[in-house]
Order: structure tokens, then C-alpha cells, then sequence
């Protein structure tokens, strides 16, 4: 099991972005990453307008020939105050080239 930084970039709907600092383990026996947004770096919007989430993602990773796969869960929380802002299903491809 390993345990790293992360670093994840978010676009919203239009020309919304957040970048989020956090954390993440990898166990290479079940091919489960855990990865938690601990808190937002940078914005281009007024957080002081609304409620933002910073997301838990439970994902499984799969490989076929030249694709790479990310599939699985994410939970959101707000960033102030933690109340529930939901959740759903992920999926990530990476092309190989």
C-alpha cells in the first residue's frame, strides 16, 4: 500500500475551476485507490457566494491492452461547514499511447 499527495484539478460547468490539495493510498494487492481533497488552492470563483465540495474518491484500477481505468464512487462535503453535498459515480479513461 502506498500513501501520496494529490493534487486534483476540477472545471465546472462553464469556465469554473478549483484546484484541491489532499491524500491518497493505493493498495497494488487489490488495485484500490482512496483519494481525499483536504482543502481548495486556487479558485477563479467567490466562495464566499456559495458552498463548494471537496470530493472522496473510492476507485477501482484496470488495465486493458493500451486503456487504463479509474472506476467508482466519489462523496463530496462542503469545504466550510461539512454538511452532506452527495455523491456519485466516477469513471476515468487514459489513452496509451
Amino acid at each position: 500500500q502506498t500513501n501520496d499527495s494529490v493534487l486534483a484539478f476540477t472545471s465546472y460547468t462553464g469556465s469554473i475551476q478549483a484546484t484541491a490539495t489532499g491524500d491518497g493510498k493505493f493498495d497494488e494487492k487489490l488495485s484500490q485507490a482512496v483519494l481525499s481533497e483536504k482543502k481548495f488552492e486556487t479558485t477563479n470563483f467567490d466562495t464566499s457566494c456559495c458552498e463548494y465540495c471537496l470530493s472522496n474518491y473510492f476507485l477501482i484500477y484496470t488495465k486493458d491492452q493500451s486503456q487504463e481505468y479509474l472506476r467508482g464512487s466519489l462523496k463530496s462535503q462542503p469545504s466550510v461547514n461539512g454538511v452532506d453535498c452527495g455523491g456519485g459515480d466516477i469513471y476515468l479513461k487514459r489513452l496509451m499511447k
